[in-house]
């Protein structure tokens, strides 16, 4: 493994560089005299991540973090006061400060990780020889952060008789600081030109050029292992479940959430507003759903023998959070169930969709008493109840055999579309397209384990294109209802949405016709 790397000798500025592998470089440190010191570097040397960066990516909620680091990157405090290369060396000191100050709690999660990021990612060969040494002649020196580093340093299992880190307050200056100096500063002159230095860096050139024993190494990448999530809503969806923002719109937006607003928002006083209502709901519905997804790839790639894995789920496994996203779907419903309420008061009121703008006065008191009500709060209650129910039946989907998952899915479905009924009012016409959707999607999934793999992949529009008008006329005459009010102008858009998303498919039923005789079906293999 260690072979793969080079390290280089570089005693002085004039002298040949001779580039050894790690293994000769840790036969070096073995052959050093009993009180020859050595001093270490941390970051990417014996701690085998930039330690400032690791504190940096556990922030929480990663979403706001991410928002504060981009804000800095624009701002560039660094470029304020200094110049040339120094600018760089106290970019990070900026931004574990922004930690500090917005995200406090991150130091105390930073500890309770520190002993599994120890165990991941010390350098285990360098920690090996340096156990066999006197604890005395081993110096840490790094351009890291004291409170940062020590955490993780007493798990790393070696002991160190001189640690010298930058300090959170003066890190702005001790980032800057001539190293040679540091070092000086704390085993002396003599005792540093007669070292060995150990470190990634380049910028420890300088250092390397002044002592006895310089070893500058690039070691083997360290395992790529989840310590901690960095979740951020919806991107294991986007990177890994469906590859792309396409299969998202095309499947979810313009399907799913679609139809909820033809189904539910349609026969709303106030439709438009009623949809944005809607949408806060169907977010917070999938950022639940999403943990269905992280969980059925986790679950296939522990269990399963030969698992159908989402895109690079290997390196995208630190986004995964069984625990944020249940923050975020609750402040979702509760700006959800805030316009529903309003919406329901503003109905009340007699306030319609044309007379919105005229009544504004009234529209903004309304809304204003929507949130935070007691009946807001219990709408949310009734949501999460939900949202607990849907993750449980995924979970048992998840953990159930291939036969079994095929009649969970349309309960699956079901979550996807009928559930939303315990929110929102429904008419006799958005229910059947919400159970044409649940059948057709269920007859898919039905196909997809059992049915040829020669089957079109559209058979769920064809399945919706036949079921709504069937169950729109059977129910239609079995409740003797009349026409105008069954075939409706809802109905007709509904039906001509559903007959856009079949035309393909219908193309090709029609295009592969084929008389009995040329006939290739074949059976089912048993």
């Amino acid at each position: 493994m260690l072979s793969t790397s080079t390290a280089t000798d570089v005693r002085t500025t004039n002298q040949e560089v001779t580039s050894i592998g790690p293994s000769e470089a840790l036969a070096r440190i073995s052959e050093l005299r009993k009180d020859q010191r050595v001093v270490v570097d941390f970051d990417e040397t014996f701690f085998m991540r930039n330690s400032s960066q690791e504190f940096i990516r556990m922030v929480r909620p990663y979403v706001f973090g991410a928002i504060v680091y981009k804000v800095i990157e624009l701002l560039r405090p660094w470029a304020w006061f200094a110049k040339g290369e120094s600018r760089m060396l106290t970019r990070d000191w900026f931004h574990v400060w922004a930690v500090t100050i917005f995200f406090p709690w991150t130091w105390l999660v930073w500890r309770k990780h520190a002993p599994k990021m120890a165990e991941i990612w010390t350098n285990q060969p360098l920690a090996e020889v340096l156990r066999k040494r006197d604890p005395y002649t081993n110096v840490l020196c790094s351009q890291g952060f004291g409170p940062i580093i020590r955490p993780v340093l007493k798990h790393m299992g070696v002991n160190f008789g001189r640690v010298d880190a930058c300090r959170m307050f003066r890190g702005y200056s001790d980032r800057r600081l001539n190293k040679v100096n540091r070092v000086r500063g704390m085993i002396g002159e003599l005792d540093l030109q007669d070292c060995a230095v150990v470190t990634d860096s380049e910028e420890d050139r300088e250092l390397l050029d002044y002592v006895e024993v310089p070893l500058l190494l690039k070691w083997p990448a360290s395992p790529v292992l989840s310590v901690s999530s960095h979740y951020m809503p919806f991107y294991y969806m986007y990177k890994v479940k469906h590859k792309g923002f396409a299969p998202i719109l095309r499947d979810i937006l313009f399907v799913d959430l679609l139809l909820l607003f033809l189904a539910f928002s349609w026969i709303s006083p106030l439709p438009l507003v009623h949809a944005v209502g809607m949408s806060f709901f169907f977010i917070s519905f999938l950022l639940i759903y999403e943990i269905g997804y992280m969980e059925n790839d986790e679950v296939a790639f522990e269990l399963e023998t030969d698992p159908v894995l989402g895109n690079n789920f290997e390196e995208k496994r630190d986004y995964i959070s069984y625990v944020e996203p249940w923050f975020w779907a609750t402040c979702f419903a509760f700006f959800g169930a805030g316009i529903f309420k309003a919406v329901d008061r503003l109905s009340e009121l007699g306030i319609k969709a044309f007379s919105v703008i005229s009544s504004m006065p009234t529209v903004r008191e309304v809304f204003s008493e929507a949130f935070f009500t007691n009946s807001q709060y219990l709408l949310v209650g009734i949501w999460l109840v939900v949202l607990v129910s849907q993750r449980i039946v995924f979970r048992l989907y998840n953990y159930a055999d291939k036969m079994t998952r095929t009649w969970i899915n349309p309960f699956l479905q079901s979550y996807k579309s009928i559930i939303f009924m315990l929110i929102s009012p429904i008419n006799l016409i958005g229910a059947i397209a919400l159970f044409s959707q649940v059948v057709s999607r269920s007859f898919g999934y039905f196909l997809y384990r059992w049915g040829r793999k020669t089957w079109p992949g559209s058979e769920v529009y064809l399945v919706r294109f036949i079921l709504f008008p069937v169950i729109l006329i059977l129910i239609s005459h079995a409740t003797q209802s009349e026409l105008s009010e069954v075939f409706t102008f809802q109905a007709l858009v509904i039906a001509l949405w559903i007959s856009s998303r079949a035309i393909k498919p219908l193309f090709m039923v029609f295009r592969n016709i084929k008389h009995v005789s040329k006939d290739e079906w074949k059976k089912l293999e048993e």
